[in-house]
């Protein structure tokens, strides 16, 4: 069995921050690592901060720890994930060393220490389905001008992830396609086919005045609509968000309804499906 471990979840505290105010994230790992993974993080960290621009990075047991300001954290899932799996692949490589095996090595074994590379060619089909939407830069401008909301976003819901696929970025917010977001962070870890959520101003909403994604990325308004592929199965949703309040309607919720259902309609995925959001 190997000895190397994976990305189960992360955790990040759920208060308003600054940008630049400096929190932890925490990447949960479902082992404790051996000497030679722990061996193999100490050689690579220093060089993943200073890529990162955060200002610590620790293990304590099976939590991975990551301190910075709270705008890189926020949007650093991907590279942790990487980052697990680059020093995976190099303890693998140390133990076979080791065992003077280096030519013949488990398939199993680097099977599992590899896995995690294969996400980032999944995130990149995915990016190039939402591409091959026509026009698909017309509709987010389209969200955003009947919304008045400055950020709109396709995006890949999966298990463990969320994926920015395309985006209409009017508030400099950062997201580039192929990046993600932490989903336990984000308001579609609650997404469902055939629900939309939407709000004009949370901090006065009955419900998501207390929700703690607002609070993290400083929104009021956001809409978010499934986005379906062909044989029913969900691929993720089609969202807006605004640190301002709009008006918020029934005619606006149909319309950004009607862009979904137009992306929707052109979304194929060529390879084979990620999970989908557990219950």
């Amino acid at each position: 069995m190997s000895n190397s471990p994976y990305v189960s979840g992360f955790d990040m505290p759920g208060a308003a921050l600054g940008p630049e105010l400096e929190t932890v994230l925490v990447a949960l790992l479902d082992r404790v690592p051996d000497a030679a993974w722990q061996q193999a993080l100490l050689s690579q960290s220093k060089r993943f901060v200073a890529a990162q621009g955060i200002t610590q990075l620790r293990l304590i047991g099976t939590h991975l720890h990551l301190v910075g300001p709270a705008a890189r954290l926020r949007l650093a899932a991907a590279a942790v994930q990487k980052l697990v799996a680059d020093v995976s692949r190099a303890a693998l490589l140390a133990r076979l060393q080791q065992r003077g095996t280096a030519q013949a090595p488990a398939p199993a074994e680097i099977e599992r220490a590899l896995a995690a590379h294969a996400q980032a060619d999944v995130r990149n089909d995915e990016v190039r389905a939402v591409a091959r939407v026509p026009q698909l830069q017309d509709l987010l401008a389209k969200v955003c001008s009947v919304t008045g909301m400055r950020f709109a976003a396709v995006a890949r819901v999966a298990e463990h992830r969320w994926t920015t696929c395309a985006v209409n970025d009017l508030l400099d917010f950062g997201l580039q396609p192929g990046q993600d977001l932490i989903l336990e962070t984000t308001i579609c870890r609650e997404l469902r086919p055939g629900q939309t959520t939407a709000f004009g101003q949370a901090s006065a909403h009955p419900l998501y005045a207390r929700h703690h994604t607002p609070k993290i990325y400083g929104f009021e308004s956001h809409i978010s609509v499934p986005l379906m592929l062909g044989d029913g199965r969900l691929f993720g949703s089609l969202c807006a968000l605004d640190p301002k309040p709009v008006p918020m309607d029934e005619a606006v919720i149909a319309q950004v309804q009607a862009v979904a259902a137009a992306i929707s309609s052109h979304l194929v995925l060529e390879t084979a499906p990620a999970p989908q959001v557990a219950d």
